[in-house]
């Protein structure tokens, strides 16, 4: 469904598209992965802890 609709739009760049479904690829593949709302704002620290890096 989401590759259709990306396909109907001529103005999109094919390695925009591909790099949209390497992002979908990942989230449905990874227990790990996670998406925050466009609206949160966290800093490189925070981040880091979240992903448990230094």
């Amino acid at each position: 469904m989401v590759d259709e609709a990306l396909r109907a739009a001529p103005d999109i760049l094919e390695s925009a598209r591909a790099a949209f479904a390497r992002l979908l690829d990942v989230l449905d593949s990874s227990d790990d992965a996670f998406v925050f709302p466009v609206e949160a704002m966290i800093s490189t620290s925070q981040a880091a802890a979240l992903l448990d890096v230094s």
